[in-house]
């Protein structure tokens, strides 16, 4: 039987907006993301794949 001990609230209570992301971090962040993504094929899908995830 499903426990009700948690309760999802209807809103968030934080609702101060987040701070924005400069353009320089999210090209680090693409770059970063296409690095780990190019050593995604076939022969070492359990290697890196494994590891990223």
């Amino acid at each position: 039987m499903a426990s009700n001990e948690f309760v999802v609230p209807a809103q968030y209570e934080d609702l101060t907006p987040a701070p924005q992301v400069d353009s320089k971090t999210l090209n680090r962040m693409a770059l970063r993301s296409y690095w780990l993504q190019s050593s995604f094929n076939y022969e070492t899908m359990q290697s890196g794949g494994w590891l990223f995830a």
